[in-house]
């Protein structure tokens, strides 16, 4: 197996392969969580690299359908895009379109990468490149991890053992985000080449000296589901209550499945009560004076293949609890914030510690800031062109 870092950012762009992306859906389906803006934008710096890229997906945005032109190629931030009807509406996004599509464009291409596992358009693009002689590589993007694939197993493991794990075996590498995926993923598939290229982050221009925090804000930014273990957060929040009653937590996302109604109804249990606010849905500038604002971020998920709100937050100098089911443990040895276990007494112990201390909570965000530079789009794109160069061989590139 293989581990790749992200290169230099001095070397000049070069001819990059032609590269059809495929992914379940895509931006502005944000609904789906990090995965949705951070695919963008690494399609995005490939572009700059000078890689050739297109990107096929469904017009799929959870359980809604995003309202995007489907009869051609659009333009989505410089990102030139093919939505294709999903039918019926169910979270495998299924789509006949998408089919046809694939074995029209796919030998168009001299190299297929596919995002996610476990969905129609993965595993439709991993056989249709497999029947037109194209290589491909995949990114999971976490759904391959332990937990993920004990959460509904019962369909998950007869789908493993059927489908997906031959198509993750024939690809030409995996793509994990971060050290502790790819571990699991060489421990999943034994001899497999995974390369492991974190995502990036834009540092804002704001300097922290010019943003105006809250003083005992908790901020968590993401979707509000069961595997974000927002419960137990939640219940941490009220054993700090007892001696910081004026501590507030603030979630923030799209609320899938019910979580926040289920979060209430905790709230009416806890003794004292914490203070608890849903905003719902925060995008662009919105979003950015939030993180900017808030004394400090948590993400006490039960597992995590990368957490891009963690590097957003460190870009804004706003340091960071991470639980120890994401892969962040590098938040301590920067000092940059702390990785703890998820249950509730060791959340509010990490959180009373940075609370209590501004002066820490203030160092930690300036040693995140400086941990931020070490992750920038076109690092992440000159990682994935030095892998994409490595698949496509110059004999077959010259033979197309």
């Amino acid at each position: 197996s293989r581990s790749m870092r992200a290169g230099s950012e001095a070397r000049a762009p070069r001819r990059g392969p032609r590269v059809l992306h495929v992914i379940p859906g895509f931006f502005p389906a944000v609904r789906y969580g990090g995965p949705i803006e951070s695919v963008l934008r690494t399609c995005q710096a490939l572009l700059r690299a000078g890689v050739e890229l297109e990107v096929l997906t469904t017009n799929a945005d959870g359980p809604a359908t995003l309202d995007v032109p489907t009869d051609r190629v659009v333009d989505v931030e410089g990102v030139p895009v093919r939505y294709c009807k999903r039918w019926p509406h169910a979270s495998f996004n299924p789509s006949a379109p998408l089919v046809r599509e694939l074995h029209e464009q796919v030998p168009r291409f001299e190299l297929v990468h596919v995002t996610a596992a476990f969905s129609f358009p993965s595993a439709a693009a991993c056989i249709a490149a497999r029947s037109h002689g194209v290589p491909y590589v995949v990114s999971p993007r976490g759904s391959c991890r332990p937990f993920a694939l004990r959460q509904k197993a019962w369909k998950k493991q007869p789908y493993w053992w059927a489908i997906e794990r031959h198509n993750l075996r024939a690809a030409s590498a995996l793509h994990a985000t971060s050290d502790a995926e790819a571990e699991e993923l060489r421990t999943l598939l034994p001899g497999q080449t995974v390369w492991t290229i974190p995502n990036g982050v834009d540092l804002p221009t704001a300097l922290p000296e010019q943003v105006t925090r809250a003083d005992a804000q908790v901020l968590f930014l993401g979707r509000l589901h069961p595997v974000k273990a927002l419960d137990r957060l939640v219940e941490a929040m009220s054993l700090v209550a007892r001696e910081l009653p004026e501590a507030e937590l603030v979630l923030a996302g799209h609320d899938d499945e019910g979580e926040w109604a289920r979060l209430e109804k905790q709230l009416t249990t806890l003794r004292p009560r914490p203070r608890v606010r849903f905003l719902g849905v925060v995008r662009g500038a919105e979003k950015q004076a939030l993180i900017a604002g808030a004394t400090l971020l948590v993400l006490p998920s039960h597992t995590e293949n990368f957490g891009q709100v963690v590097v957003e937050a460190l870009a804004q100098g706003t340091p960071v609890i991470a639980s120890r089911h994401t892969p962040w443990k590098r938040l301590e040895e920067a000092g940059a914030g702390l990785w703890v276990d998820n249950d509730p007494p060791s959340l509010a112990g990490a959180l009373m510690r940075m609370l209590s201390s501004p002066s820490l909570t203030r160092e930690m965000g300036e040693r995140g800031r400086e941990l931020a530079r070490e992750y920038s789009w076109s690092r992440v794109a000159e990682g994935l062109l030095e892998g994409y160069l490595s698949v496509v061989r110059p004999s077959s590139r010259r033979g197309r």
